[in-house]
């Protein structure tokens, strides 16, 4: 039987393995993992060979026991062989096993080695699988759940919208109740009336932030009050409402295209040894000389405006933000959860004046496929993530709440511009 995942790990790390696998099954996933050794008189090699080669995905956790262990290097020796997508766990600090090294040294990784960050790195794991293999069974089954019960819920509204209409139909024909129908109706204009003026009184007050709203080289922006002074444009990169989700880029690139990875990267780069593929290594943005190409550095920390999509679509004076920006967009407003104009996404309202931003949850591009649009929104900043340059810092939410998190360059994100402190 086909599995979804193959868990290759040392029993010394039973407990923390055993408590994510359990999650796995919980989702609907499928798991392959060797608890009790394989019965006896199974072929072992052939047993763990096969089940490598029938799944789909291989999570490796790497830890002080598990980098030491021939076997879990033999494992993922396999999985790199049969093209299987290998996701590293980090348990520890510990250096990979040098079998496997190069196999894994530019891979994504979850970290899993703190304590107080394992929920934020739970959540990205089932995110990277959920792109990978699709939703587990679990989730599957609870949004067809969720589906019918809505259909139901909307066949049960229809038929009682028929049945007041019947009733109504009937009451206007009964002379002995005009009196009580006339009350009703004089109540609903008052209750019109009412919704009229709170309408009225909404468009009032749109129209008066439509007032503080100013434009610079064509290009509406709001000033929210914030410390900085930083003015906010009101529309992404490449849209003309506040709605819509304009262009993706990958990080340093200031045009969009139609395939996000490695291999139409900028500034990647593949290096190869004789016909084989040995790593995508840096060629600008870099600090460390592991991550560039032939040892490459040139201390780059922030996109120079030559490379930066708002600066190159929008003129001087815009640019992406910095990560410090986003921090204080986040410190200074209330953000909820809200809809658009059919659109779903964060409205973030100054503490200060009350005018507000709209950011909609655009999803990312990778590959040549638009993912999780309605569900996150994945915005650059303009800041490279110094601890690995494979990575900038980036500004992410959903219907739970927003935060600043480092990913991978290669991918199509959305870009919100920004104008330096109050300067028309």
């Amino acid at each position: 039987m086909k599995n979804d995942i193959f868990i290759s790990y040392s029993r010394y790390d039973t407990n923390v393995v055993n408590e994510i696998v359990t999650m796995l099954e919980q989702e609907g996933y499928s798991v392959w993992i060797d608890r009790d050794g394989i019965e006896s008189g199974d072929d072992f090699k052939r047993v763990i060979l096969k089940a490598i080669k029938e799944s789909k995905v291989v999570l490796f956790f790497s830890s002080e026991h598990s980098n030491v262990s021939d076997w879990t290097a033999k494992e993922i020796g396999v999985a790199v062989k049969y093209k299987k997508h290998i996701i590293p766990i980090m348990l520890d600090d510990s250096n990979f096993n040098e079998a496997v090294e190069f196999d894994l040294i530019n891979l994504d990784y979850v970290d899993y080695s703190k304590v107080l960050t394992r929920l934020a790195m739970r959540e990205r794991l089932f995110k990277t699988l959920r792109n990978k293999l699709g939703m587990g069974s679990k989730e599957s089954e609870r949004l067809e759940a969720e589906r019918k019960a809505k259909e139901e819920a909307e066949r049960a509204r229809l038929e009682k919208e028929r049945l007041a209409k019947a009733e109504a139909e009937r009451l206007t024909k009964e002379t002995a109740e005009k009196k009580r129908l006339e009350e009703e109706r004089r109540a609903e204009e008052e209750r019109r009336k009412t919704e009229q003026e709170r309408i009225e009184a909404e468009k009032k007050q749109n129209n008066t932030r439509q007032e503080t709203t100013n434009s610079f080289n064509g290009h509406e922006y709001v000033d929210l009050s914030l410390p900085s002074g930083t003015l906010w444009a009101t529309c992404n990169v490449g849209a003309n409402k506040p709605e819509e989700y304009g262009d993706y880029f990958a990080w340093g690139e200031i045009h969009p295209k139609t395939k996000y990875g490695w291999e139409t990267y900028k500034y990647g780069k593949t290096r190869k040894k004789r016909l084989l593929t040995t790593g995508v290594l840096i060629t600008k943005y870099c600090d460390e000389a592991e991550f560039g190409y032939d040892g490459f550095t040139d201390g780059l920390a922030e996109l120079q405006p030559i490379d930066d999509p708002a600066t190159a679509n929008w003129g001087n004076g815009w640019y992406t933000p910095k990560r410090e920006q986003w921090d204080e967009l986040m410190a200074n407003t209330n953000s909820e959860w809200t809809t658009r104009n059919g659109v779903k996404g964060r409205l973030f309202t100054s503490k200060k004046n009350g005018q507000s931003l709209f950011l909609p949850a655009a999803g990312y591009r990778w590959y040549d496929g638009l993912v999780e649009a309605g569900k996150y929104g994945d915005y650059w900043s303009s800041s490279l993530y110094t601890d690995g340059p494979n990575d900038a810092w980036d500004f992410n939410f959903d219907s739970y709440g927003t935060y600043v998190s480092n990913y991978n360059r290669l991918l199509g994100r959305s870009v919100r511009a920004v104008r330096s402190a109050r300067q028309n």
